[in-house]
């Protein structure tokens, strides 16, 4: 049994959230993105994602990139 409550699935690689908001900026000019000195409630912005739980309990290995999955992400919504 496992203590975690949620997996990380990100793609491959370990892209900050500072380069994925720099993508999204460049995907959607428009869109605001506002950085804080301070983490969010759940301190996602504090630490590194890791891929360790999701393969261990699920056997789950990333096949898409963080940049190419906003890409297929920004290209479906904009539908």
């Amino acid at each position: 049994e496992t203590d975690t409550l949620a997996y990380n699935v990100t793609g491959p690689g370990y892209p900050t959230f500072r380069e994925i908001a720099q993508h999204v900026q460049t995907l959607v000019p428009s869109a605001v993105i506002k950085e804080t000195r301070d983490p969010d409630k759940y301190a996602m912005n504090a630490r590194k994602m890791s891929l360790v739980a999701s393969q261990r309990d699920l056997g789950w290995q990333p096949q898409v990139a963080i940049r190419d999955g906003v890409d297929l992400l920004y290209k479906a919504l904009a539908r």
